[in-house]
């Protein structure tokens, strides 16, 4: 991006200008990286700028970027990596499966954090303590695991926690889903499955709104399936009704 507009003085750089700069210095990037190594950085410069009274703002769209879909997994997935899974890792899986807890606040929790079945989370992503209750299953695991590096799941960095999962994916011959959707996503599915209203998950995870949940994590199963049942048993009651009347009248 410098060789493309490195010449050109901070006034005359356009958001055209920056896109076909990304495009040029990138010709066979994806869109995620011209925005990542060519849009972003031109803007945060130009916008500098700006700031100091240099030049006027500059207001780039960013190159179209589809979101990939994001999926909820039930207990089963789990299963299948237990075997190829060190048993802090598989309970650090189950916690975020089982609380909808962010990775980065588990990792960084210490020993004293859990009584019990009570996991007291001192900081998180929006700055609010927390209390977690957990399973016994899950604490019952804990027991049997010794923390180490001060950390009740043993791990010091999410690196270490990422390549072990993606080894144990491969010899399960599982898809690889990190631990967001098999945590998170999944958290917020199951329980609108089993019937918990969008305010209740929206507490339970964490969420600072209900629309968050709705809009991003939750992944109704069968949804086409459940929704054809549902009018065929609609429809097999009126046949039923029709043909009742129809007796009663003879």
């Amino acid at each position: 991006m410098t060789e493309q507009l490195g010449t050109m003085k901070l006034r005359d750089i356009t958001p055209k200008a920056i896109g076909d700069a990304a495009r040029r210095a990138y010709p066979r990037a994806s869109n995620a990286t011209l925005n990542r190594q060519g849009v972003t950085p031109a803007r945060a410069v130009v916008n500098f700028g700006h700031e100091q009274g240099w030049c006027g703002a500059v207001r780039v769209r960013s190159f179209p970027v589809e979101k990939p879909r994001r999926k909820a997994v039930g207990r089963e997935y789990l299963e299948l990596l237990r075997p190829h899974l060190p048993d802090r890792l598989f309970a650090l899986m189950l916690y975020l499966h089982q609380t909808g807890r962010r990775v980065g606040d588990a990792i960084e929790l210490p020993p004293e954090a859990r009584d019990g079945t009570i996991v007291e989370v001192a900081k998180t992503k929006t700055g609010r303590p927390i209390t977690v209750k957990i399973t016994d299953e899950l604490a019952d695991m804990l027991d049997s695991i010794e923390p180490r590096h001060r950390r009740l799941f043993g791990y010091i960095g999410r690196s270490s926690v990422y390549n072990t999962l993606r080894r144990a994916c491969g010899k399960a011959g599982v898809e690889y889903l990190g631990t967001h959707q098999p945590g998170r996503h999944s958290f917020a599915t199951e329980l609108h499955e089993a019937g918990f209203s969008d305010k209740a998950i929206a507490e339970a995870g964490g969420w600072a709104t209900t629309r968050m949940v709705t809009d991003v994590y939750q992944h109704p199963k069968g949804s086409s399936e459940k929704a054809a049942d549902h009018f065929s048993k609609e429809a097999t009651g009126k046949k039923l009704t029709r043909k009742g009347a129809t007796q009663r009248k003879i």
